[in-house]
């Protein structure tokens, strides 16, 4: 099975079910291929793709998996230098550091008690990868927007921090993607029903369509 993972997928989370899955399918081998979100090639090569995209991108062969929390993070040495921002309107005067995602360099969009900030971010460190991302916020560059499984190692270690965490920022959603449609091999389809299955007994966000 050829196993596509778009970047900015979290391998923290997807890795670990394949290995369950593997011991319950013993001749099973597989052939992991990585590709960023900007090219569109990763769902041709693959039996199997699991990527990032926007609900309204999402077509009716693609199922979605599991969402997870956007978070904004930093290191504790960072906010012990910079401080920690008050409000959304004050991430204009911090260092921002801008990974992967699937909104394209949209603005930043708050939500609480009912009010809704909308926030045009330049960013101080852009990466297309979110381990140089990660990789920066721990090291103090400044505060990082990424999905909440990505760093929650980080956050119950205390290397990172969260920040604005009374604000909610939506979701990052995770859809699994069968190119060949109704003639997908029968075990890419049985991976996506374990990923959504392990996820559901994890309580990783899990919205079934």
């Amino acid at each position: 099975m050829r196993l596509g993972i778009q970047a900015g997928v979290s391998l923290r989370e997807v890795i670990p079910q394949l290995s369950a899955f593997l011991d319950f399918h013993s001749t099973l081998s597989v052939d992991l291929v990585s590709d960023h979100p900007c090219r569109d090639g990763l769902r041709a090569q693959v039996d199997l793709a699991l990527q990032i995209i926007k609900p309204e991108e999402a077509k009716a062969a693609m199922r979605l998996i599991t969402s997870t929390p956007r978070v904004l993070v930093a290191s504790p040495k960072y906010l012990v230098r910079k401080g920690m921002p008050s409000s959304p309107a004050a991430l204009i005067a911090h260092s921002i550091i801008v990974g992967p995602s699937p909104s394209g360099g949209r603005p930043w969009l708050f939500s609480r008690n009912g009010k809704a900030v909308s926030l045009s971010i330049d960013g101080k460190i852009t990466a297309d990868a979110c381990e140089m991302a990660m990789a920066s916020a721990v090291s103090g560059a400044g505060i990082l927007s990424t999905g909440l499984w990505s760093c929650q190692a980080e956050i119950d270690s205390g290397t990172l921090i969260r920040v604005l965490e009374g604000w909610d920022m939506g979701d990052i959603k995770l859809y699994a993607s069968l190119p060949a449609g109704a003639a997908s091999k029968t075990v890419a389809r049985s991976f996506v029903s374990h990923l959504a299955s392990e996820f559901h007994k994890q309580d990783l966000y899990i919205e079934l369509p």
